[in-house]
C-alpha cells in the first residue's frame, strides 16, 4: 500500500484536533490514536479512542492498520519507525508546522475511503503521534461547503460580513464588556461558537442576530473577514506640471492637464502611488479602517487607462455587498479622501520628468466632479462616445 504524507493546506489545519459533537458527525470523525516512541525511542505505545464507534467498521480497521504498518515498517527510516526517523522526516518540513501549535507538524494521508490526519512531534517526553481519522467523502464535502464562509447578518437577513471557518468574532455589549469566540461553519444557516460549549454554542444565524439586537449588542470581526466582492470607483485625474527655470528651480505657475496628457506618465504615477501606499497607515487595509463600515476591508488608490485617458480608480475589497445608502456614504468618503486625505498627501509628492515637477490630483474643484462606480462609469463612457458631456 502506497502512503503519502501530505503537509496540511488551508483550513485542513482545523481537523488535527477533536471536533465538537456536531462537527464530528458531519465530518465523519471516527476516532483518535495517540502514541509515543517510549524512553528508548523505538517503541510504539499507542491507545485508541472511539469518537463515532459505528463508523469503525472492518473496512476501516483494515485500512487504518495498513496505513500504520506501512509507516512503521515498510522501509528503513520510515516516519513512524522511531523517534530518530521521525526527526529526520520532519527536518526541513517547516511548511507543515501547525499555526498556534508550533512544536507540532500536520500531515494528511488519503486512502480510498478515509482521511487520516497526523499531528507529529518528535520531542522526547511527550506524545509523538496523534492520528484523527475521518470518512474522506464526508470530510471533503463539509470542507468544500465551509469554504463559502460563515455569514453574519442582521435580523432582516442583510449580510454584514462573512468569516472564514475557524475565524474569531467579538460580541460587544452595551455595558462596554465583550466576549471573543471562535466560530465554525456548520451549514449555510448555522454557526457553532467555542467548540459548541458556552451560552451561544450552536446558533441559527438569523436567531443569533435577533438575540443580539434585542439586548443592544453587536458582533464584529476579530479575524479579517473574507473578501467576497471587489468594486472599483472612478474619478477624473489631473496633472499639474511645473517647468524648471534656467537655474533648475520649479516655476511659480504650473500648467494643469487632464487625464489624456497624464496617460503619457502612467508608469510614473503608478510608481508614485505604490510609494504612497507604503507609508505607515496608508496601506489598503489601514485606509479602509478610516471609514466606519465593516463591510469595507481595503481601499487602494490606482490609475487606469481607458480609451487613452487616465482615470483615478479606487479598488475596494468588500466582505458583503453594499446597500445603495452605504455606497453613497462610501463614495462621499472617497471624495473626502481625494480632496483632504490620501489625495492631499499625494498632491505634495511630485515625480520628475523631462525637467519638470509633476503633481497628481484625484480631486478638482470643478462643479461636475464626481466619483462613479463601475456601472455609472460605463454609462458615462457610452454617453461620451455619443458626444455627451465630459466628466
Amino acid at each position: 500500500m502506497e502512503i503519502t504524507l501530505i503537509p496540511w493546506n488551508g483550513n485542513e489545519r482545523l481537523y488535527f484536533y477533536r471536533q465538537s459533537h456536531q462537527l464530528a458527525g458531519q465530518t465523519g470523525q471516527i476516532g483518535k490514536l495517540r502514541a509515543d516512541f517510549g524512553s528508548d525511542g523505538t517503541a510504539f505505545f499507542s491507545t485508541w479512542e472511539d469518537i463515532r464507534s459505528h463508523l469503525k467498521t472492518v473496512e476501516f480497521r483494515l485500512d487504518f492498520g495498513s496505513v500504520i504498518n506501512t509507516l512503521r515498517f515498510n522501509a528503513e527510516g520510515t516516519p513512524l519507525g522511531s523517534r530518530k526517523s521521525l526527526k529526520a522526516f520532519l527536518h526541513e518540513r517547516e511548511d507543515a508546522r501547525l499555526p498556534g501549535d508550533e512544536n507540532w507538524y500536520g500531515f494528511r494521508v488519503n486512502t480510498e475511503q478515509y482521511s487520516h490526519f497526523f499531528r507529529l512531534n518528535p520531542s522526547e517526553g511527550d506524545y509523538n503521534v496523534y492520528i484523527w481519522s475521518y470518512r474522506r467523502d464526508w470530510l471533503d464535502e463539509h470542507m468544500t461547503l465551509a469554504k463559502n464562509g460563515i455569514r453574519f447578518i442582521d435580523s432582516g437577513y442583510n449580510e454584514k460580513f462573512r468569516m472564514p471557518d475557524g475565524g474569531k468574532v467579538r460580541i460587544e455589549f452595551v455595558d462596554g464588556t465583550f466576549e471573543e469566540m471562535v466560530c465554525r461553519y456548520i451549514d449555510e444557516t448555522h454557526v457553532e461558537f467555542n467548540g459548541g460549549e458556552g451560552p451561544y454554542n450552536l446558533q441559527h444565524i438569523c436567531q443569533f442576530a435577533e438575540q443580539l439586537e434585542k439586548i443592544g449588542a453587536k458582533v464584529v470581526p476579530v479575524t479579517e473577514p473574507m473578501t467576497l466582492f471587489k468594486q472599483r470607483y472612478y474619478c477624473p485625474l489631473q496633472l499639474v506640471v511645473f517647468e524648471q527655470d534656467e537655474y533648475g528651480d520649479a516655476q511659480d505657475d504650473g500648467y494643469v492637464f487632464d487625464g489624456k496628457y497624464a496617460a503619457h506618465f502612467e508608469d510614473d504615477i503608478k510608481e508614485l502611488l505604490g510609494r504612497e501606499h507604503s507609508y505607515e497607515g496608508c496601506d489598503p487595509k489601514s485606509m479602509a479602517s478610516y471609514q466606519d463600515n465593516p463591510k469595507v476591508l481595503s481601499t487602494e488608490w490606482d490609475v487606469e487607462n481607458v480609451r487613452g485617458t487616465l482615470y483615478g480608480v479606487i479598488r475596494v475589497g468588500l466582505a458583503a455587498k453594499l446597500s445603495a445608502s452605504e455606497e453613497e456614504k462610501l463614495k462621499a468618503w472617497i471624495t473626502g479622501q481625494n480632496s483632504d486625505g490620501f489625495g492631499e498627501g499625494l498632491e505634495q509628492r511630485p515625480f520628475e520628468t523631462d525637467g519638470s515637477e509633476c503633481y497628481v490630483s484625484f480631486w478638482n474643484s470643478d462643479s461636475g466632479y464626481v466619483v462613479k462606480n463601475e456601472s455609472e462609469f460605463r454609462q458615462y463612457l457610452n454617453k461620451q462616445n455619443m458626444g455627451g458631456i465630459q466628466l
